[in-house]
């Protein structure tokens, strides 16, 4: 926390000084907006560059102890969940009706999300496109 206090104080202090200067000079006070954060600005970037990285690295920690999570992690667990759930006779189940709907004429399909097939249910479902031929 040191760290972002001290780089915040010191940006602070590289934009009110040439500011204040400014003023003081008598001009206009825009004007003196202006160049104050442009010099600001070139100054901070030249001369702190070794406190802005102590604040990256400090923030990165705090983040890290938060425990920020990436969304590809909470999308797998939330996948792996959806699976733990799911049965084998309910995939059973699902493909018998589908055969059922096409001995009465109609069209059976099927959409399977990708994601949600386990590799014994495409073992499965090859031995049964086996059996079929």
């Amino acid at each position: 926390m040191r760290a972002i206090v001290s780089y915040v104080l010191l940006r602070a202090a590289l934009f009110i000084a040439p500011f204040a200067i400014l003023v003081a000079a008598q001009v206009e006070w825009y004007v003196a907006l202006v160049i104050s954060l442009l010099f600001a600005f070139a100054a901070s970037a030249v001369f702190l560059r070794r406190q802005k990285a102590a604040v990256s690295a400090e923030i990165a920690r705090m983040r890290g102890e938060r425990g920020h999570r990436d969304d590809e992690d909470v999308e797998d667990e939330a996948v792996d969940a959806v699976r733990a759930t799911e049965t084998d006779d309910e995939s059973i189940d699902a493909g018998a009706d589908a055969e059922d709907d096409a001995e009465d004429g109609t069209v059976a399909t099927t959409t399977t999300d990708p994601d949600l097939v386990t590799d014994e249910d495409a073992s499965a479902a090859e031995r049964d496109d086996r059996t079929d031929r």
